[in-house]
């Protein structure tokens, strides 16, 4: 069965704020299912049989050579969707300086490219070199996982990257350090329940 526009996913975007920690439900704000959210949804769902077929084959065959990142770069798929432009615009808008921003595991840069509209200047890191190329070729400042800490940046995004590194509260301290003092802003996207995959 092939989606179509106008099939109601909102609920896929419901939130019990019951469940929430009063902490969080106090400073919790819904973001509506939007036409970019589900164009994203649409695409997803009526990608081909065949399309996923031949990309698992190709998968399982460099298994023994190359990463799940850098075989999904290779594919093009894995792309990620944390949110749409109209989030991220939503969410930036209590920051008035827009001097720069560095993307934490950028991936492909296709999340990069929403929240990059304003900055002057856009910073990526990336482990993996296929996706390092990219990022190169979308024409961002790549930087090294280790030198990305010897600057200050107006915002710092670090989506769905937390879970996957080896020390995820020295990442949270160094990104608080390298925010500017005046209005820096870090954007967190995390995989709930947290589970650790490093």
């Amino acid at each position: 069965m092939e989606l179509e526009y106008g099939t109601d996913f909102s609920y896929w975007y419901n939130v019990d704020q019951d469940r929430l920690h009063p902490a969080v439900r106090e400073k919790f704000r819904k973001h509506k299912y939007d036409e970019e959210t589900e164009e994203f949804v649409i695409n997803a769902c009526n990608i081909s049989y065949f399309k996923h077929v031949s990309d698992n084959f190709f998968s399982l065959f460099l298994v023994p050579f190359l990463g799940a990142t850098s075989r999904n770069a290779i594919l093009n798929r894995g792309v990620m969707f944390v949110g749409s432009s109209m989030l991220f615009e939503a969410m930036l808008e209590p920051c008035r300086h827009r001097d720069s921003l560095l993307d934490i595991g950028a991936g492909s840069g296709n999340v990069t490219e929403k929240l990059a509209s304003g900055f002057a200047e856009v910073f990526v890191t990336e482990t993996c070199p296929q996706m390092v190329n990219r990022l190169t070729a979308r024409g961002y400042t790549v930087l090294g996982i280790e030198n990305w800490v010897e600057r200050s940046y107006s915002v710092i995004s670090c989506l769905n990257v937390l879970d996957r590194c080896h020390r995820p509260l020295e990442m949270l301290q160094s990104m608080y350090n390298c925010l500017k003092e005046r209005g820096g802003m870090a954007i967190i996207a995390l995989v709930l329940p947290y589970n650790g995959s490093v």
